[in-house]
């Protein structure tokens, strides 16, 4: 292309070496309270303390590749 025109292609790989990629055991908080928005209620779920689940098993979540296996994003952007 000319300097008019501009071709970029990119790839984004998430989880390339299939790591298993665990949850917070303490939820989305850090769990102390205070300034940071923590709870002390941290007893309170089923799975307290338990780093068995993968982030991304909600419905809607909207981060790509957060806990499942490989993902593999493709994109071209083309400016003129």
């Amino acid at each position: 292309f000319k300097e008019r025109y501009n071709a970029q292609f990119r790839v984004e790989l998430f989880n390339l070496f299939n790591r298993p990629i665990i949850s917070n055991p303490y939820g989305a908080s850090n769990g102390y309270g205070g300034a940071s928005g923590g709870t002390n209620d941290m007893g309170t779920s089923s799975t307290f303390g338990c780093g068995c689940a993968t982030p991304d098993v909600a419905a809607g979540n909207p981060l790509v590749g957060s806990g499942s296996s490989r993902v593999m994003q493709l994109g071209l952007k083309f400016t003129f």
